[in-house]
């Protein structure tokens, strides 16, 4: 049974090692709702080089929800909510993107269909920082490229 296919989300899907939260708080882009902020940053450049044959096959999301949000209980259902929001948004997203959610208070009583309203009005802004990181990936790539052009036309050129 093809788990993915149902939803559930595997070792793939999920931002797991601490370098991987570290790495994306330090240079994601950040968007800000009433209950969440949402860390979106674009993995593809520096992926690529570790595992170029490898596609990125979807998007990963890692979930944070720190105590001052409310006992275990409320912790474990504020991840349980996010995570169903990421199901049904994760369609919208492109496969080389990771989202890091920060809650930043406790979501009570919050319903789901609040969050997923929350997530669908900031959504605008997603895109356009995921665009934003895809233009400055190209100009680092096109600054790198022209670099080691150089570099190889001065080593040619020295006798």
């Amino acid at each position: 049974m093809n788990t993915a296919a149902h939803g559930r989300f595997t070792s793939r899907s999920r931002v797991r090692k601490r370098s991987e939260f570290l790495l994306i708080q330090a240079s994601a882009s950040r968007v800000v709702t009433p209950h969440l902020v949402l860390l979106v940053h674009l993995r593809g450049p520096m992926r690529a080089l570790r595992r170029p044959l490898q596609p990125p096959d979807r998007a990963r999301v890692g979930i944070t929800v720190p105590k001052k949000t409310g006992c275990s209980p409320e912790r474990s259902r504020a991840k349980r909510l996010i995570r169903e929001v990421f199901r049904q948004q994760r369609g919208t997203l492109p496969p080389d993107v990771d989202v890091v959610v920060i809650v930043r208070k406790s979501l009570g009583e919050l319903k789901l269909s609040a969050l997923i309203e929350e997530w669908r009005r900031v959504e605008r802004q997603i895109q356009k920082r995921i665009a934003e990181a895809r233009t400055a990936a190209t100009r680092a790539a096109e600054t790198i490229a022209a670099a080691n052009a150089e570099a190889a036309n001065a080593e040619t050129d020295t006798p």
